[in-house]
């Protein structure tokens, strides 16, 4: 599932809150940039995947996922890619 509104993000989180185990990837671009920036993440639980746009000008407001990734009940499996601990 594509996710580039505000309220297929608020959609998704209903969806991981009920989620024992969710698994996430975060694309990164770096170009002409020190910084960087996260321009697409994917979520996964076992029934299903969304890839979230996150380039979109409500990105501040994708921290309303921080509810699932501060859940101690829901397990992460992150996919780790050295250059992901920058951002």
């Amino acid at each position: 599932m594509f996710v580039d509104t505000e309220e297929g993000v608020l959609e998704m989180l209903e969806e991981l809150k009920t989620a024992t185990e969710i698994a996430v990837d975060l694309e990164h671009h770096d170009a002409r940039s020190f910084v960087g920036l996260v321009s697409l993440m994917q979520i996964s639980t076992r029934e299903k995947d969304w890839i979230v746009d996150t380039l979109k000008p409500w990105r501040q407001k994708l921290q309303v996922l921080n509810e699932v990734f501060a859940d101690p009940k829901i397990t992460k499996v992150i996919l780790l890619f050295v250059k992901s601990l920058l951002y």
